[in-house]
């Protein structure tokens, strides 16, 4: 599993490995040292990517689920037939499409429903699902564990894009790899890995 908090990812594996050689690492045996370690996240203790050690990577998901307001959200990376990516403009940052999966809907649903209402695009399909993304953030005073659940999807159609002004979004465009790809590197850390898996595989 691996989480975001701004821009540092946290990576999680099993003691014992031999990864804690290339990159800071923090040991959790138990519930005060999970509990201290969050507590020096939220103070802005750690400043460069972490390892965390545990004995159970699901324990620790069922964990950290009970400690935050859990969340789940889906969306898309979404390519045309001359290989475009579609990005959107959210609060003034490049972003992939995505938002809040409702009660009920099935995640691949809520995923295709959020890239449309985010760029009014409405002739998409799912090709494969992506890996999902884990992030920590704070809101108003409330601290958020979001699971993002992510999908790469093909337009079909050359549908005129309309941004969802009432979610604060601006732009929605279709931009060549490079050009994608130098924008989301100005976003956030795990939007901006989401499309590098895209781009690497």
């Amino acid at each position: 599993m691996k989480l975001y908090f701004n821009d540092m990812e946290i990576s999680t594996c099993s003691i014992g490995s031999s990864k804690t050689e290339v990159r800071q690492h923090v040991i959790i045996h138990n519930d005060d040292e999970l509990m201290e370690f969050i507590d020096k996240l939220h103070d802005g203790y750690y400043k460069k990517d972490i390892f965390l050690l545990v004995d159970n990577i699901d324990d620790l998901f069922s964990r950290l689920k009970e400690i935050y307001v859990y969340l789940e959200a889906a969306g898309g990376i979404v390519q045309n037939e001359t290989g475009h990516f579609l990005i959107i403009k959210r609060w003034h940052i490049w972003d992939l499409p995505k938002g809040k999966i409702e009660k009920g809907e099935a995640v691949s649903d809520a995923a295709i429903r959020e890239v449309v209402e985010e760029t009014g695009i409405n002739s998409v399909i799912i090709d494969k699902e992506l890996p999902g993304t884990f992030h920590i953030y704070n809101r108003k005073g409330k601290w958020f564990l979001k699971k993002t659940h992510w999908y790469h999807m093909t337009s079909l159609g050359s549908d005129d894009l309309v941004p969802q002004l009432e979610e604060d979004i601006t732009e929605a465009v279709w931009m060549a790899k490079s050009e994608a790809y130098d924008s989301i590197a100005n976003s956030y850390r795990s939007i901006y890995d989401t499309l590098g898996f895209v781009f690497d595989s």
